[in-house]
């Protein structure tokens, strides 16, 4: 059933089609009549026009005739034009010495109509005159100074459509007075309710944009009181609804996001639905990743193959993968399957980064195998030697000293390892959380240099130092900076020959200072650069019998050096140089900074 402001509308808008339809047949009506008017005007000049040239004694010269036309076309006020074979012998509004340069006229609607049946007419736009004009032709026979042809006469057009324009305009104010009466009764009529509607259509859009506490308390009318009722309670069941929805997706939301593993959502096809922030920083995804197969994403068969193995499993049993992944990572992923609520069979895979774990597994591997390597080898010596002792003493005292050197410079030996991997542990526990300072690497380098000194001697090896005599502040912590040049220093001392040089210099930039301990030793091979600074690597596995160290050092120092925020690296040497040439970079420290020794 149609509402009332509808009906309203109907009848007010079938009045105004009515009303229009009367406008147009009116127009269209007086235009006709208008034209036929011009039309039997034209043809009464035509005739007259033709008596007077008629009655006219002919003309001997051409411009004479020409300028004959022309005064009759000014006082008639129409344009008459005399063609004879299409050619125009005088035309009323062209000047004579123009008339050769006018095309044939026999192509003329109303000149060919008036050659075929006596008379022809046309409304067209005139290229001469550069307007519209009505034009009216004859044919003519030859008769005074009318020669046999064609006569015309043409009226501007735009006298008939300034009447028309008058009747025009006269109809168009009476349609607009009865649109404007009938837009003006809809109004008044409709006016109240739309107001009540237009409030009722209100509540409801902000209920339906999620507005849920908005309620319906005016209704248009009884006939809308159960409706608003209805949308109202339809609104509190929906706000009820939504809202624990919402808590819902947002507790879910946050979980799946604080996911440490990565989770991938598949639909029934395999093509990703959605992944949380884990996924993307263990595998990055491109915005475009959902609606892609798994083997588009990973380019891994074995995933794709586990995914399409759970799809087409009935009884959808898990499946656990693992992956090497470059750059020595490893990833363990779990496939499962899982029902949508609309029944839709869907798999949802987990990710887990074991690269940590693994490498954790590696490394203590690694440490008890070195550290059984390290202690195993003097601590068998010691053994024997003590065994040696007790059983069967040498009654030689030179011999029993001998022994008992030995089994004290392993047991040093052992104290140095077990020393190294506690300072080790330490530098490893501090981390970047130590708290730096301004500290003066000069007076800092001078007593790594005091404390190596005794030992350069002894190895016959001469410590050379470079550095600059003003202070040099560095943010570090005094006591690791120390263990830095020890054990720079003390295995340039370790590896230089008899009658070598150690070097430790400094270089000041921008922001930064690097020193250089060099020494003339063997250096490092190529294959080796990389692996110098992991912990119980020796390029020389015999070296712990011959200078007792426990390949340590190099990884303290490199785990202090990063503790301070700076770096630490191998050199590259000169050609024909010998030895290593060990570079550590340091942050210089704030000019405000206190500077501590």
């Amino acid at each position: 059933m149609h509402s009332f402001r509808a009906r309203i509308l109907f009848w007010g808008w079938g009045v105004l089609l009515v009303l229009l339809g009367l406008f147009a047949f009116s127009l269209s009506w007086v235009e006709r009549e208008l034209v036929t008017e011009a039309e039997q005007r034209a043809s009464r000049h035509l005739e007259s026009v033709r008596w007077l040239l008629s009655d006219h004694p002919a003309f001997v010269d051409p411009a004479h005739f020409e300028a004959w036309v022309q005064a009759l076309g000014a006082r008639s006020g129409v344009r008459v034009s005399v063609i004879v074979k299409g050619r125009v012998l005088a035309d009323s509004d062209v000047r004579f010495e123009d008339l050769e340069r006018l095309d044939d006229h026999s192509g003329r609607p109303e000149v060919a109509e008036a050659e075929d049946t006596g008379h022809g007419l046309d409304i067209r736009y005139s290229a001469t005159l550069k307007k519209d004009m009505l034009y009216a032709a004859q044919r003519v026979q030859a008769a005074g100074a009318l020669p046999a042809g064609v006569l015309r006469v043409a009226i501007p057009v735009s006298e008939v459509r300034s009447r028309l324009g008058l009747v025009r305009n006269g109809l168009l104010w009476g349609f607009l007075s009865a649109l404007a009466l009938v837009l003006v009764l809809s109004w008044l009529l409709t006016r109240s309710l739309s107001r009540s509607v237009r409030s009722f259509a209100e509540r409801a859009t902000a209920i339906g944009a999620g507005r849920y506490q908005d309620r319906l308390w005016a209704a248009p009318g009884g006939e809308f009181r159960p409706l608003a009722e209805a949308v109202n309670a339809m609104a509190g069941s929906i706000e009820r609804h939504v809202s624990t929805i919402e808590t819902q997706r947002e507790q879910l939301k946050a979980m799946f996001e604080g996911l440490a593993e990565g989770v991938m959502v598949l639909d029934a096809q395999g093509r990703l639905l959605t992944f949380n922030r884990a996924m993307n920083e263990i595998l990055p995804l491109p915005f475009t990743a959902p609606g892609k197969t798994v083997l588009e994403l990973t380019r891994r068969v074995e995933i794709q193959d586990a995914v399409l193995g759970v799809l087409a499993d009935p009884e959808g049993a898990r499946r656990e993968l693992s992956l090497d992944l470059p750059g020595e990572r490893q990833l363990r992923v779990s496939v499962m399957p899982f029902a949508a609520p609309g029944g839709e069979r869907r798999v949802v895979l987990v990710f887990h980064d074991v690269s940590a774990l693994r490498r954790s597994e590696r490394t203590l591997r690694d440490f008890v195998t070195n550290v059984s390597h390290q202690l195993r080898t003097p601590l068998t010596s010691i053994r024997g030697y003590a065994e040696t002792l007790r059983d069967a003493a040498p009654e030689d005292p030179g011999t029993r000293d001998k022994f008992l050197s030995t089994i004290a410079r392993n047991a040093r030996h052992m104290e140095g390892v077990l020393t190294a991997m506690l300072a080790l542990a330490r530098s490893e526990e501090a981390g970047r959380s130590q708290r730096l300072a301004g500290v003066d690497a000069v007076l800092v380098a001078e007593e790594a240099l005091a404390d190596l000194g005794p030992s350069a001697t002894e190895r016959g090896v001469q410590m050379k130092s470079l550095l600059p005599e003003d202070p040099v502040p560095v943010l570090a912590e005094a006591q690791g900076l120390l263990e830095i040049f020890h054990n720079l220093l003390g295995n340039a001392l370790r590896h230089s020959p008899r009658g070598g040089i150690v070097t430790l210099a400094a270089q000041a930039g921008p922001d930064w200072v690097e020193f250089s301990v060099r020494d003339q030793g063997p250096g490092v091979p190529a294959e080796y650069r990389e692996k110098i600074f992991e912990r119980f690597f020796r390029v020389d596995q015999n070296a712990v019998d011959k200078n007792g160290s426990a390949g340590l050092g190099l990884a303290i120092c490199r785990q202090i050096v990063q503790n301070f925020g700076g770096e630490i690296r191998l050199a590259e040497s000169e050609a024909g140089a010998e030895g290593a040439d060990f570079r550590v970079r340091l942050r210089t420290a704030p000019p405000d900074s206190k500077i501590t020794a």
